[in-house]
């Protein structure tokens, strides 16, 4: 049905005349995600809030990503993010539009709101909602997750909120200084994982002499400290001195240096 068709266009957003030619390309997606991207700015409200409908979504965190697991009938889906924006903030995707998927987001500033709406062109892809969470400092929180979800008739599938706890997840491999520093007689030493990885953290002497293990053992992604009390392996106190701790975590390895008073 031609009539539907919505490009190309003359004038400006949102007094647009259309000019049909009856093709069906990339001019009338162009027209539609300026309007779609228009009515958002333009439309302070447009976060709503839907009921519970259906079964519970499978939401899960890999990383710095939070996926969301949408019904396999998915035609069109909305989803709509809050989070503490003073801590996290959520990587806008680029706008997508091919032959098989529409995928068009928005994220007023400094709101701590993010829109995410994808339209799914094939039956058997997969349906899901993808996006990356970055940490702005150490600390994990909590987010709101609102969601409903369409099959090609329009009839709702699934919709409802939820509440989902966010590790922070670090961007590199770091050994942060010690604090405090000097010390006597406990300090507390943090170390950043980016992903999941084996770590070893380690307290030498200064004749390179092993002191005492910290860390040793898998250990899943982010901010990570742990707690030194100046003793060694034999919970024996230690001599005031320079020491050093070193972490070795995946292919990342580092050394600082502390001081302990007495």
């Amino acid at each position: 049905d031609y009539h539907y068709e919505l490009g190309p266009v003359t004038g400006t957003i949102p007094h647009y005349i259309p000019n049909r030619n009856e093709v069906y390309d990339l001019r009338d997606m162009m027209v539609f995600t300026r309007m779609w991207h228009y009515s958002h700015q333009t439309n302070s409200n447009f976060f709503l809030v839907y009921g519970s409908e259906g079964p519970e979504l499978k939401i899960s965190q890999d990383g710095r990503f939070v996926s969301i697991e949408l019904p396999q009938e998915t035609g069109a889906a909305q989803v709509t993010f809050n989070y503490p924006s003073e801590s996290k903030t959520i990587n806008i995707s680029d706008d997508i539009s091919t032959a098989n998927m529409i995928q068009l987001s928005y994220q007023p500033e400094d709101k701590g709101r993010f829109l995410m709406e994808k339209a799914f062109m094939q039956k058997d892809m997969v349906k899901q909602v993808v996006v990356e969470i970055k940490s702005l400092d150490r600390e994990d929180a909590v987010m709101g997750i609102n969601y409903i979800s369409y099959d090609e008739t329009n009839t709702v599938l699934v919709s409802g909120t939820r509440t989902i706890d966010v590790i922070a997840i670090p961007d590199e491999f770091a050994l942060q200084h010690n604090y405090p520093n000097p010390f006597n007689p406990v300090t507390i030493i943090e170390y950043d994982i980016p992903e999941n990885a084996v770590v070893q953290l380690l307290v030498y002497d200064i004749l390179g002499r092993q002191v005492r293990m910290l860390v040793n053992g898998p250990l899943d992604a982010g901010y990570k400290s742990v707690r030194w009390n100046g003793r060694n392996y034999r919970g024996q106190n230690v001599s005031a001195g320079m020491y050093f701790y070193s972490i070795q975590a995946n292919n990342f390895m580092h050394t600082r240096k502390m001081v302990l008073l007495k």
